[in-house]
Order: structure tokens, then sequence, then C-alpha cells
């Protein structure tokens, strides 16, 4: 929810076990910080989509910590994109220019 309205994405009605909660995510959206907003720009930037799902994981996997391996699964399904994904020490700059202030 967070993320298609920061990214001004078509937003879907947002349930809960059957309760829907448009209203309350709406009112937890404005109280996010700035900072957590600017965190989520600068993933726009790298995905261009039009619509966010996320799955859950709930448990280690064989890849945790394996930045190259998630960035290359990333990739494998968005194919046609013309951005050039940053090698590891850069990702890490970046993730440091962006996440200090």
């Amino acid at each position: 929810y967070a993320l298609s309205r920061c990214w001004r994405l078509q937003v879907c009605q947002p349930v809960l076990r059957g309760e829907k909660v448009s209203e309350l995510f709406g009112s937890r959206y404005l109280r996010l910080s700035k900072k957590v907003k600017k965190k989520m720009r600068y993933y726009r930037l790298i995905l261009r989509c039009e619509r966010v799902l996320l799955f859950g994981v709930f448990r280690r996997t064989v890849h945790d910590g394996e930045r190259e391996f998630y960035r290359d699964l990333l990739w494998k399904f968005y194919p046609k994109s013309n951005i050039k994904l940053p090698m590891k020490a850069n990702v890490e700059d970046a993730e440091e220019k962006q996440f200090d202030s």
C-alpha cells in the first residue's frame, strides 16, 4: 500500500482478515517519516512497474546476504529494462549516501 501510494501507482483496496483497512493504512502512511518516504522513493529509481506485489519470507534461505543473487533474480523478471544496476561496491556507496540523512 505504502509503495503504491508513494510511487503514485494505482492503490488496491487493502484487506486484512476480511476487513477493509484503507482508512487505517492511509492514516499510517501519512505518519511515515520523511526519512522512510525517502527510502521508498530511492527504490523507485531502480524499479519501473505498474503495480507492486510483495510476498513475505518467513524463514532463512540459502541466499541470505547475497545481494548479487537477488539483484540478478530481480532483473531476470525485467530483462528488457535498459537500467543498469550498480555492482556491489556502488550499491553500498549509494546506500550510505541515500540513508545517512
